[in-house]
């Protein structure tokens, strides 16, 4: 199987996902829980469309290893230097579902050996919005309005930049909670969101929606669709410090990431340095 017929599978499978959240959006009876903390939340959304999301993959790659937010991993069947992995958020964004607020997506990935992508889709099924990308031949959009590559803005002036943030479920608790990099950042830019979807936001900042994200929280599956949407769009993607993402890296708990074009990426990376000094 091609890359091309991976993304090809897995949009279908991104529509279907996106398909179950919008007959659980603004319903009267989600059900709601919470996980680590009280600010991490899962619906009865989120595990409809992860159990999709899996039933999909087993039919279609059943070779294949997959990680998703809501169930166990699986290995795949043929471990080795060509092995292959999905990976699936079925839901970014279950704050703004379970508040009505439609700004949320579903996002699969297929990953190498190294947990590198190859395949990335992104569906935001409230604008029916798809982006999309393979390795090496670039990023897109699909959508009723537009179908086109993708290209990162080229700016290089802070003070024009309109940039975006989030706040992992641990902000309750702990210090380590972005206020000191967003009081670093904001006078240094035309303003600043945040939208409460990583993984749209790493695709607002490919489409030239937006000039950076920044954020420390995300998981593996908020960034690996995203990080190739992006890099195929004229991005740097890497770790606050400006260190490229690895295998190990990318299984930590809270994944630390900046996404923008390489002038930008520079300056807010130095900025977040300085505000982090004693964390």
């Amino acid at each position: 199987m091609n890359f091309e017929q991976i993304r090809d599978t897995l949009k279908e499978i991104a529509r279907g996902s996106g398909a179950i959240l919008m007959k659980y959006f603004e319903s009267d009876n989600l059900n709601e829980g919470t996980k680590a903390t009280d600010a991490d939340i899962v619906t009865d959304a989120d595990l409809a469309s992860d159990k999709y999301i899996r039933e999909q993959f087993s039919k279609h790659f059943p070779d294949f290893g997959v990680i998703t937010e809501e169930g166990k991993s699986i290995p795949p069947k043929n471990p080795g230097p060509d092995e292959l992995w999905l990976c699936a958020d079925p839901l970014d964004g279950t704050t703004n579902f379970s508040c009505n607020l439609p700004i949320f997506s579903v996002s699969l990935a297929c990953l190498d050996v190294n947990y590198e992508p190859v395949v990335g889709v992104i569906y935001d099924p409230t604008r029916d919005e798809l982006f999309w990308a393979i390795k090496g031949k670039g990023s897109f959009i699909e959508s009723p309005r537009v179908n086109k590559q993708l290209k990162a803005r080229e700016n290089t002036e802070l003070l024009k930049c309109l940039v975006v943030t989030g706040f992992n479920p641990s902000h309750l608790t702990s210090d380590d909670n972005n206020l000191r990099e967003i009081t670093t950042i904001l006078p240094h830019v035309r303003c600043l969101r945040r939208l409460g979807s990583a993984c749209l936001d790493f695709c607002n900042v490919a489409s030239a929606r937006l000039d950076c994200y920044w954020e420390k929280g995300p998981h593996i599956w908020d960034v690996a669709a995203g990080w190739l949407i992006a890099t195929e769009a004229g991005c740097v993607v890497s770790h606050y410090d400006g260190r490229p993402f690895t295998r190990e890296s990318l299984m930590a708990p809270m994944i630390d990431v900046i996404v923008a074009t390489p002038a930008v990426h520079k300056q807010i990376s130095a900025l977040i340095m300085e505000a982090r000094k004693g964390l």
